[in-house]
């Protein structure tokens, strides 16, 4: 715990004359009198006693807030566990008291198994966090290592000990040596252990022994085809599933087990008017006692919920920190790079004679054409995005390279949006604006010539709106359009419903963007006490998912968004596109800026700086390994696309009254 203390001037002045009352001693002869100080307390003698002064009112601050926590513990259970009255009671009124008390006991019990596994868990995710930190600190902090000279001589001696004289002098050194080499001679011949190990090392070694023990035999592994990659991913995931309600079933046998330990049935039809007073009595004590440890238990579950939060953070923190990018290792001859660079349907060679002549042609006829790659690297990364194009004409790439066209799209204001709402997995229509920006969106886009064949969009009613209306304003009601849980918007969790300005406002603008806009922070998990939760899973649609209602997400970051898309994205529409389809997809923000992150490369730190404005079509061009060949476009009139940008970043702020 961190404790901060401010103190008036008077205070301060009280605390020098405390100093100087304290420090005083016998009169010394007059000195001349050193330079006025600026803070007197700053001295030598006075900063002992400013410690002390600190520390005390700390003491006193901390002695004071376990105080106020132990009244309302015993304020809590006072309420919770009233005083029994046992007086003037009959037989008949104990015996349903005994009940009731038994009844309140098992509730109270199971209420504090809960809460224990609960802390058990949080401790696991502790130690995991702090395990992770670990890893990441030690994965790239270099220990400090200082420069010295050495002499040969030196390090020898600090081998062999420093009672060895040894020299470098080899010709001094040499009778011994040959002495040496005689001894080892007439010994007996013994099998070199280091020789095995040499020829068993590395992957000749290996190999050695796997045709010593007969595996292999020569033969190749078969390779396995997509159909059957598919198979056995299904096939793993039933496995996992059964393996999860085995392991749950097991948890509640487990439950039901201690619970019938810790309270054994009640029998008190014979007991007596006394008998079944004790037994009251009893049991309220019972109830005092495990509803405090109960209370304990909840006060440590907050604890670590923090704490855990915290460290989060902190990983987040170091990832972002020291996260590089992840490369793939490609071999690739000189050949095949001198193709992808001329256009793939040439055939280049390295004979720098047999090409001299028809270089120099094309280099006279290309001397007035604008090179692509350069305007790809000038457009690349965050900057690259953010600078308008100077001309209307796209950069010229050329046609082997730009295969497909895909076109993204967040959906129009919904009704959240316009109050300022996390919407999430609420399922709301499109406001008016919203209505007009689809349809502005699908005119747009049949002014610009797109054509679509097959159109995705999440299961939510304000994207599937979106791409009727498009469809609608293009003329291409008739294309077939998909919808997938895993195009949702992602899952805020805790912060469902709520107003981001208002949010800002009682947190922080800058931990509301971290729950907005980083790519690894969770927000706090939805629970079944949220007045949108039964909205959420009681809701049919989610019956048509892949995973069953009791696996579906209680908050995301936007890197489980990604995780929960890239399944989706590889298997049903990347294969569509490669099929040459024309494809729209209608979905959401985060949705959307999870799969630019994933197609562009764009890393942890820079999508958070990534807008997307709702009814803003956003443009892709592909190779054929759907790779884009330049940087993303947004479609529409550039001071009307940098005003909804600002709109949409605005929302995590707090609002400031006009004057």
């Amino acid at each position: 715990m961190v404790l901060f203390f401010s103190f008036t001037p008077q205070q301060i002045e009280e605390t020098e004359e405390t100093v100087q009352e304290e420090t005083e001693v016998e009169p010394e002869p007059p000195k001349p009198s050193p330079p006025k100080q600026a803070n007197p307390i700053s001295s030598s003698k006075a900063q002992p006693h400013a410690k002390i002064l600190l520390l005390t009112r700390a003491k006193e601050a901390l002695d004071k807030e376990k105080l106020d926590r132990d009244e309302e513990k015993v304020r809590y259970l006072a309420e919770r566990v009233p005083p029994l009255q046992l007086a003037g009671l009959t037989l008949e009124q104990l015996q349903k008291l005994c009940t009731e008390l038994h009844t309140k006991i098992e509730v109270v019990d199971e209420e504090r198994y809960d809460i224990e596994v609960k802390v058990n868990k949080n401790a696991r995710e502790i130690h995991d966090l702090n395990l992770k930190i670990l890893d990441i600190r030690g994965k790239f902090k270099r220990p400090n290592l200082r420069r010295v000279r050495v002499s040969a001589d030196a390090i020898l001696r600090s081998l062999l000990g420093s009672k060895h004289k040894v020299s470098l002098d080899l010709r001094a050194n040499l009778k011994s040596v040959k002495k040496e080499d005689t001894e080892k001679v007439l010994t007996t011949e013994v099998q070199d252990w280091r020789k095995n190990v040499e020829a068993m090392s590395g992957m000749e070694g290996r190999k050695k022994m796997f045709d010593a023990a007969g595996a292999g035999h020569g033969q190749k592994k078969p390779k396995i085809n997509a159909a059957r990659r598919l198979q056995l991913k299904s096939l793993m995931l039933a496995k996992a599933a059964v393996m999860l309600e085995n392991e749950t079933k097991e948890k509640k046998d487990e439950k039901v087990k201690i619970m019938a330990e810790r309270v054994p049935p009640l029998d008190c039809g014979r007991m007596s008017l006394q008998e079944l007073q004790e037994l009251c009595k009893q049991m309220h004590h019972k109830i005092d006692v495990v509803d405090e440890e109960r209370y304990d238990l909840e006060v440590k579950v907050v604890k670590n919920n923090k704490e855990i939060e915290g460290l989060a953070q902190k990983v987040f923190d170091l990832k972002g920190k020291f996260k590089r990018p992840n490369l793939k290792r490609v071999r690739v001859s000189a050949d095949a790079v001198l193709g992808a660079l001329m256009e793939s349907t040439q055939k280049a060679s390295l004979d720098l004679r047999a090409n001299l002549k028809s270089v120099k042609k094309e280099e006279e006829k290309e001397k007035e054409v604008t090179d692509w790659r350069k305007n790809v690297e000038a457009m690349s990364g965050m900057e690259g995005r953010k600078k308008k194009f100077d001309s209307g004409a796209p950069a010229q790439v050329p046609a082997s390279m730009a295969k497909c066209k895909l076109v993204l799209l967040r959906h129009g204001e919904g009704a959240w949006n316009k109050e300022n709402r996390f919407c999430s997995w609420v399922d709301q229509k499109l406001s008016c604006a919203g209505v007009k920006e689809a349809q502005d969106c699908g005119k747009l886009l049949k002014e610009l010539g797109y054509e679509f064949d097959l159109v995705f969009t999440s299961i939510l009613s304000r994207s599937i709106q979106t791409a009727w209306l498009v469809l609608g304003a293009m003329g291409q009601e008739w294309v077939p359009v998909e919808k997938s849980w895993r195009l949702n918007e992602r899952h805020y969790g805790a912060l469902i419903g709520l107003n981001r300005a208002e949010m800002a406002l009682n947190h922080g603008e800058e931990q509301v963007k971290i729950w907005r806009r980083s790519y690894g922070v969770m927000p706090p998990p939805i629970d079944q006490s949220h007045p949108y939760f039964l909205e959420i899973y009681n809701d049919r649609r989610y019956e048509t998912c892949d995973l069953p209602k009791d696996k579906l997400p209680r908050t995301e970051s936007l890197k489980e968004v990604l995780d929960r898309l890239l399944p989706y994205w590889e298997e049903v529409i990347a294969p569509e596109i490669k099929k040459g389809k024309r494809v729209l997809i209608s979905a959401h923000g985060n949705s959307t800026r999870a799969l630019l992150k994933h197609l562009e490369g764009i890393s942890d730190e820079e999508i958070s700086s990534l807008t997307l404005p709702t009814g803003v079509p956003v443009a892709l061009e592909l190779d054929e390994n759907l790779r884009p060949t330049k940087p993303h476009k947004l479609l529409g009139d550039e001071e009307a696309i940098q005003a909804a940008i600002k709109r949409v970043e605005d929302q995590g702020k707090v609002l400031v009254p006009a004057k």
